[in-house]
Formats: C-alpha cells, structure tokens, sequence
C-alpha cells in the first residue's frame, strides 16, 4: 500500500491562490502534514502541503528543500503507451514510486525514470533540469522517497502526475 491517499500537479494551491484553509497544529510534532484536497469539476486531486505552524497552504513551487520537501511534475507521459499504464491504481496519490536512473539513455545521461513501486509501470521521467539535481542525491545515495501527490484529470483519465520528494529530514504526516 502506500501512505494512504494523496498528492498533485496544479500549481494553484497557495491559500493567496483561493486554495483551502486549515488550522495551525503547532503541538504536533511534524513540521508539515498532508491535506486531501479534490481541484473539482474533474480538474485533479491528490495532497496539499500545509505548515503546521499556521496551517498555511504551501505552493508546489515553494516547498522548502531545506526541510526535505520537493515537488516535481512528470514528462513524457503521452509517449510509447504510458499514459495507459498511468491509468494504474499504482500511481493514485498517495502511492509510493520509484524513482530509477537511466545512466545509459541516449538523451540524458542524467534521466531519471519514474516507476510504480514494483518496478514494473514506467510513465515517465523527470524533467531534465531536475533531473541533473535529483540525480547526484540519487548517485551520493541519499535517502528520498517518491510519493505520487497530485494527478490532474481530463474526464476521468490521469493525464499527469506530480510528485512528492520527501528527504532524509522530512517530517511529514499525513491528514485524512
């Protein structure tokens, strides 16, 4: 299973953006925690990440690195099949990935693939540029875990995936 359900792609997730607000939390002893958010009208859903010290919702884009938070979206899922194989419960939010390098691929040395947790469904890669940072974490074999955290739909189909980033330091929890 996973982490339960969660995560994301929209980008329009900031409280000054119309996203949700939540309650500050600061006795717990996560720094952040995970919101189940539905975008509506068949838009997306998956995660919010919200600091629990105000209950702010943060941004995909500005989630503290420092902290061990990072969100990325996926590429090339349109290409050789994988948006069929995006259709799989496997990459619902909320599911753990794998993130596999591709040291060998002929249009990146540096391409990174992303995986169900099995290995076994490839929908894609991460973008280049994040893909040459993510790459020297992987290769220095610093802990980070992949988690599916948004998927943006047209109809009922998951055309795309963003994902959660969660280092060594994260401290993280998950809200139902």
């Amino acid at each position: 299973m996973g982490l339960r359900s969660w995560m994301a792609d929209l980008g329009l997730v900031s409280k000054q953006q119309g996203g949700p607000h939540y309650e500050a939390q600061p006795d717990s002893p996560f720094q952040y925690r995970l919101e189940h958010w539905d975008a509506g009208k068949g838009r997306g859903r998956g995660y919010l990440v919200v600091r629990n010290a105000d209950g702010q919702t943060l941004s995909w884009q500005t989630l503290p690195r420092s902290h061990g938070l990072e969100s990325i979206g996926v590429v090339g899922e349109k290409y050789q099949g994988r948006l069929e194989a995006l259709q799989d419960g496997a990459f619902s939010p909320g599911r753990p990935l794998q993130l596999i390098r591709e040291p060998k691929n002929r249009y990146d040395p540096n391409a990174v693939a992303v995986f169900d947790a099995g290995s076994t469904l490839h929908v894609g890669y991460l973008p280049k540029g994040d893909a040459a940072r993510i790459t020297k974490k992987l290769d220095a074999g610093k802990d980070l875990r992949c988690y599916a955290i948004w998927e943006t739909l047209e109809g009922r189909r998951r055309v795309q995936l963003r994902l959660l980033l969660l280092g060594e330091n994260a401290s993280v929890e998950i809200q139902e």
